[in-house]
């Protein structure tokens, strides 16, 4: 093989199936391409999933915060409304006198004159 020639024909023959090989290598890069960037676009969807899950367990977590004072709060407004009434029905079952003694110390109004002019 030392003084063997190679005819061009066998070249051009092994540079297409070289380039063929590497069409094909190209198309399994841009299917793999496509691939990768509908799972980036499926992962982006869980991040902002995780991102909403994120805001809401913190808000859970303030409203269960929150939940125990408030419903103190409720409990208290709750009893002292119940205390309320009581009072005022108590109130109402009492007799109510009203004794002419606490006038007495009072000072009777100034007579007014009337005059015609201002009827």
């Amino acid at each position: 093989m030392a003084g063997a020639t190679i005819l061009w024909y066998d070249l051009v023959e092994e540079h297409d199936s070289d380039a063929d090989a590497l069409r094909a290598e190209l198309q399994q890069l841009l299917k793999a391409k496509q691939v990768n960037a509908a799972r980036m676009a499926h992962l982006q969807g869980f991040v902002g999933l995780e991102k909403s899950n994120v805001n809401l367990i913190h808000r859970l977590k303030i409203e269960k915060n929150l939940k125990g004072p408030l419903e103190r709060e409720a409990a208290r407004l709750s009893t002292r409304l119940e205390t309320e009434i009581k009072k005022i029905k108590s109130l109402s079952k009492q007799a109510v006198e009203i004794s002419p003694s606490i006038y007495e110390d009072q000072k009777p109004p100034d007579p007014v004159e009337i005059c015609p002019l201002h009827l």
